[in-house]
């Protein structure tokens, strides 16, 4: 009866100083963002009709390092998790050992042989969740790891497409620079001829002869430009760049993908780095409640079986059994374990408040992708109007030149300005695409 009363007095005096678990209100977080983004295909890549790329990327999800190293860290996680599930169940030992003697004395030898065993079991029951509250957190974040690899290919899959669409550009450049390059030594030329007659003046043919050499400069940078972004492809690739090889030269596409409608905001909590934070957080929480549970009395129970001098004729006889039960109730630890949740519990916080800023973050892309596209493609119908402007003066110019009502001078000075202008449109064109890339990031939810 004594030993009742001081038992109760213990665990009362136990409780007393132990801390409440309080669980993390996820809907009221994910309610706190409220958002309407517009619909996009799971390979949104596809939209632009371009079969190379959509070879290349098909390549990359199998040798991309980066990815390949995210898919090994999913395995870790599934390793972890059937570690940490594995608490959850009994665990029995076997030990046997076995040893050899011998000993003379007197002109006579004693030999010995002896075999001993020993078997035991030990099981923790989970009084309060300990266990449990561990194992679900091991299984949140095998979760975030698998979102994490999706993110990574949605990484790779953008870096891709903007580097290739870039290669495409700087093709379209160098080709444009080309053809400038040819016109402007043309006109060098012409003035050259009429400055010999007197009838340029010097300063004219030196800003052609400048501007021509900045052109040849130009055309040395695309060159440089061209070769970092075949680089760049062959590493996402996972190659070196002695073994990229383009199967065709890359051009950028006059299709577009569709226009974008609106749908609601749960395109945005489909976005595998949310879907991360929010395996994290709730990973966090079960880590929060594991701490928790860490300050009452654990119970475990043990068995155990022993026989020594085992023999074929004894193997069933002679064994030693017992079973132990015993419980855990931490008094005092300075406030240690106290401070474990404490700990906790501010990492959670953490947590949400990282989860916060990235919902804010996120939405704040996509506006500012809409954003783009919609100013992109202004800017890209004007040029579009600019270079049939310029495609109508040239031929207006050819025309009179043809007929010798204008010389040659002017014809060249158009034809320059179509190429300029022909530049400008290309460009136009890159910075649409890559809006609507920034776009497709920003809302993409993974891939099948």
């Amino acid at each position: 009866m004594r030993l009742i009363s001081v038992s109760t007095i213990l665990l009362s005096l136990f409780f007393i100083g132990c801390t409440s678990y309080k669980p993390v209100q996820l809907p009221k977080i994910l309610n706190e963002t409220n958002l309407s983004l517009p619909n996009r295909p799971e390979k949104w890549w596809e939209g632009f009709g371009d079969k190379e790329l959509n070879s290349l990327l098909n390549e990359a999800i199998t040798k991309n390092f980066d990815l390949l190293a995210a898919k090994s860290r999913i395995s870790q996680a599934k390793e972890t998790l059937a570690k940490i599930n594995s608490s959850l169940y009994p665990s029995v030992d076997l030990s046997l050992s076995g040893s050899h003697s011998k000993e003379s004395f007197e002109n006579s030898t004693f030999v010995s042989n002896d075999i001993s065993g020993y078997l035991q079991a030990s099981y923790e029951v989970d009084l309060f969740g300990r266990l449990d509250a561990l194992s679900k957190a091991g299984f949140h974040d095998y979760n975030r790891q698998k979102f994490d690899y999706e993110s990574a290919y949605i990484a790779l899959s953008s870096n891709l497409v903007t580097n290739w669409y870039d290669l495409a550009y700087s093709y379209e450049s160098e080709k444009i620079l080309k053809e400038r390059i040819e016109l402007a030594r043309k006109e060098v030329a012409l003035l050259k001829q009429r400055y010999q007659r007197q009838k340029a003046k010097l300063v004219d043919l030196l800003s052609q002869q400048s501007s021509l050499k900045q052109m040849e400069s130009d055309l040395e940078a695309v060159k440089y430009q061209k070769e970092l972004y075949k680089n760049t492809l062959s590493a996402l690739l996972g190659k070196s760049p002695l073994e990229f090889n383009l199967n065709t030269i890359p051009s950028l596409p006059e299709k577009m993908p569709k226009q974008i409608g609106s749908v609601s905001s749960e395109v945005l909590l489909k976005r595998p780095d949310i879907q991360a934070a929010l395996e994290s957080l709730k990973a966090q929480d079960r880590r929060v409640a594991a701490t928790v549970s860490a300050q009452y009395p654990r119970f475990s129970i043990s068995a155990s079986v022993r026989q020594s001098d085992i023999t074929l004729n004894n193997i069933f006889e002679n064994w030693y059994s017992s079973i132990t039960a015993s419980l855990l109730a931490p008094i005092y630890d300075a406030g240690s374990r106290e401070a474990d949740v404490k700990i906790a519990t501010n990492k959670r916080r953490e947590l949400i408040f990282n989860l916060k800023q990235l919902l804010v973050e996120a939405a704040v892309e996509v506006a500012n992708a809409i954003k783009s596209i919609e100013t992109k493609q202004k800017s890209y119908q004007i040029a579009k109007q600019q270079l049939l402007i310029a495609e109508k003066k040239e031929q207006s110019y050819r025309m009179h030149y043809l007929h010798g009502t204008e010389d040659f001078k002017r014809y060249l000075d158009a034809k320059l300005a179509l190429k300029l202008a022909k530049d400008r449109e290309v460009r136009s064109r890159l910075e649409l695409i890559k809006a609507y890339i920034s776009f497709y990031r920003a809302t993409a939810s993974g891939w099948n």
